[in-house]
């Protein structure tokens, strides 16, 4: 397939997950340990089961899978092998519903006893990934509550942004590989010396989608902000996505004092906006890369 081609199933397949349904309720991270687990078995008394040729195994396999399928639905039939790939895309999106996380992170703000806050609590806040968010900016409202907030603007990039970016290079294969690896970040806890390479895979694999993201943030939110926090991280620094992500996403909202301005939980306030400015940024993102397509197919 081409970049146009993958491009007008990414329209179709935000379509159906926004619009039509959901496909979060087909979704599940479970696959990705099962199959770790699965060639653990298999290949884990080998003498070379470790480091690079273990997770070329373990992410390549699955990839090769899926390749084969799409070129023999392709030889078949082409409709075949695209409605093979859109279904591919919805199940390697999120996995969770994002907006169903962000109403459970609504809902554990207003929550009034602590119990019931934790048990609301959204997935992206009970297995979030540390992250860099720089020096503190003085406004204690602001301090207090950007950990959380800039949790969802890294939930939307792993779940939204980055699995598109690579359907729209390599197809169905591509997003797969991104979320394989992006589950076994959250998963994998043995030391089979897999850390390392995966690590340095998932960095490879998020270097230039976070970049563009964050430049849709500036696009969507205030510009100049995200500019000063790129020059402040460094733009093409080396295991830094993550925190690029997050502090771009905080400088893309107005991080002013807002109790004077809002009714309500400043929490509630925070949340909603920053996930307005994902939802935005989308929008954008999905507008740059119609050109990237254009001009490249």
């Amino acid at each position: 397939m081409h970049l146009l081609t993958h491009y007008l199933l990414i329209l179709l397949g935000l379509l159906v997950e926004f619009v039509v349904a959901s496909a979060a309720p087909l979704r599940t991270r479970r696959w990705s340990s099962d199959w770790l687990a699965f060639t653990r078995r298999t290949c884990g008394r080998l003498r070379w089961w470790r480091g690079w040729p273990a997770l070329i195994v373990v992410a390549g396999v699955p990839v090769a899978g899926v390749a084969l399928v799409g070129a023999l639905l392709g030889d078949v039939a082409a409709p075949l092998a695209h409605v093979f790939a859109l279904a591919v895309l919805l199940l390697t999106l999120g996995p969770e519903d994002l907006a169903e996380e962000v109403a459970a992170h609504q809902r554990m703000v207003a929550a009034p006893h602590a119990s019931e806050a934790a048990a609301t609590m959204p997935g992206y806040l009970r297995h979030a990934l540390p992250v860099e968010l720089g020096p503190l900016r003085g406004d204690p409202e602001f301090d207090e509550t950007r950990a959380e907030i800039a949790q969802i603007a890294l939930a939307a990039e792993y779940a939204w942004f980055q699995p598109l970016f690579w359907f729209l290079l390599l197809g169905a294969p591509g997003a797969v590989l991104y979320r394989l690896c992006a589950n076994l970040r959250r998963s994998h806890r043995q030391d089979d010396g897999l850390d390392g390479p995966l690590m340095t895979l998932l960095e490879a694999l998020e270097y230039l989608p976070a970049r563009l993201s964050v430049l849709t943030f500036g696009v969507a939110g205030t510009l100049v902000p995200v500019l000063e926090e790129l020059r402040a991280i460094g733009l093409t620094r080396w295991r830094v996505s993550a925190s690029l992500v997050a502090r771009c996403a905080l400088a893309a909202i107005d991080h002013g004092r807002i109790r004077d301005v809002i009714s309500g939980d400043p929490r509630t306030y925070r949340i909603n906006q920053v996930y307005g400015l994902v939802r935005r940024a989308l929008v954008a993102w999905v507008i740059v890369i119609a050109g990237v397509a254009i001009a490249f197919d």
